[in-house]
């Protein structure tokens, strides 16, 4: 966890963007309020900005015989499906494994991570 001005938060995201972009790694980014990471005493504590990011798989890099493309339900969490008989028979396993199967490796996902906090932690100090 890090806690960040918003100055810092501006600094961070508008250099971090540009080297997703540089090597090609596509990728969702949501802010909003939330409650702190950690505990507080105030009774109603002051609400924090989360930001979320999460890369994804190219497009061009997935498999033809998916079900869906789940870059269009990460964000809105609605599955765009073009097929009324798959509309009416999909489960929620075949989902789920879509989704794993269009994820990042694990490996390739926590270099993200690590990279990630290396570049909060020059920018911030």
């Amino acid at each position: 966890n890090f806690k960040l001005t918003p100055s810092n938060l501006q600094r961070i995201f508008s250099s971090w963007s540009p080297c997703y972009k540089k090597r090609d790694i596509p990728h969702n980014m949501m802010m909003t309020y939330g409650d702190p990471c950690t505990p507080t005493d105030k009774e109603v504590p002051e609400p924090v900005i989360r930001v979320c990011v999460w890369p994804v798989t190219p497009s061009d890099e997935l498999p033809d015989d998916l079900l869906f493309r789940p870059a269009v339900c990460e964000l809105s969490g609605h599955i765009l499906l073009h097929n009324e008989e798959l509309y009416r028979t999909i489960t929620e396993t075949q989902i789920i494994d879509t989704l794993k199967r269009t994820a990042l490796c694990h490996n390739e996902f926590e270099e993200l991570v690590n990279s990630f906090k290396r570049h909060i932690l020059v920018v911030i100090s």
